[in-house]
């Protein structure tokens, strides 16, 4: 049912760290299942990516990614609960009735 997945979605924002983000390389053992042939790590390309952006102009990871963590559990958090709030409010009557119902 829509609203209680945005509800579930606005807890886990709120909630959100990087650093538990699963990534399939990892999950993996950094190697193709079917070949054994070696995978390279997202996490760190990702986790590189977040510190030169986040990262207090010095690339520092822990930094970067403390401070995309607030990121996400503030401003795109926000921006998800009123980007979902508009849309709720311009769904007609039926529609809104429809997807409201358990399945």
């Amino acid at each position: 049912h829509y609203l209680h997945q945005v509800r579930i979605m606005g807890h886990q924002m709120k909630r959100f760290e990087m650093r538990r983000a699963r990534c399939y390389c990892c999950d993996v053992d950094h190697k193709n299942p079917q070949t054994g042939a070696k995978l390279l790590c997202d996490r760190k390309l990702v986790y590189a990516s977040i510190a030169h952006w986040y990262g207090a102009g010095n690339g520092d990871v822990d930094i970067g990614l403390e401070q995309f963590d607030k990121l996400v559990r503030g401003e795109v958090r926000a921006s998800m609960r009123c980007s979902m709030a508009t849309t709720w409010t311009q769904l007609p009557y039926p529609h809104a009735l429809a997807i409201s119902l358990p399945l």
